[in-house]
């Protein structure tokens, strides 16, 4: 009789959104991580029709292991920068100024070598499917890029920092407006490629 197999015992111990910390473990070589909640710590979040959006920071050297999402998100680099890898392509790296889509489903991981702050987005299936009712290509991971999304990601971060009434307003409209753009956009590149610093500061510039 054989000897039944043993899988080895994996832990990770991620910090999730309220700033506690949740021990996970896996069995196995072959699993992978369930659907997570987003990690680091929240600083401050605003509702508005189709969209979640949450100033998150994440710690220096957190390593988060491979785990999906059940929502589409954005993320909007403020300041610090990360590395995101998809199993089998080379890290993307997310430097300030970067915006990056991740569809529903994408199962990701990610290494902040320093502190960093995030502008993340959680978007609604509804406000998605807006999108894909027109076209496929948000079904992929991706930088979008552009002058159009550069300045929209910007007023993102400003719109968001207003308390008035009617920045809820503008936050929708810019955020439909960044999910247009990035269906002309994020598809056409693929994961693995990013907007070269020098041409971002043109850009900016």
């Amino acid at each position: 009789m054989n000897s039944p197999k043993t899988h080895a015992t994996r832990r990770a111990v991620v910090p999730i959104a309220n700033g506690t910390a949740a021990v996970r473990v896996y069995q196995g070589h072959h699993e992978e991580c369930p659907c997570s909640n987003l990690a680091g710590t929240s600083i401050a979040v605003r509702q508005v029709p189709g969209f979640r959006v949450i100033e998150n920071q994440y710690s220096r050297g957190l390593e988060l292991p491979r785990h999906f999402h059940e929502k589409a998100c954005l993320s909007y680099v403020i300041e610090g920068g990360y590395a995101e890898s998809y199993g089998v392509s080379a890290s993307v790296l997310c430097p300030p100024g970067v915006l990056r889509y991740l569809p529903p489903g994408q199962k990701h991981a990610n290494f902040f070598k320093e502190a960093t702050r995030c502008l993340i987005v959680e978007i609604e299936p509804d406000a998605l499917l807006r999108v894909e009712k027109h076209t496929q290509a948000l079904e992929r991971p991706g930088e979008i890029r552009g002058m159009a999304s550069t300045w929209l990601a910007q007023r993102l971060e400003q719109e968001f920092r207003q308390s008035d009434p009617l920045s809820l307003m503008s936050l929708e409209g810019i955020l439909l407006e960044i999910l247009a753009d990035g269906a002309r956009h994020a598809g056409a590149s693929g994961p693995a490629r990013v907007v070269p610093r020098w041409l971002r500061v043109a850009r900016e510039y």
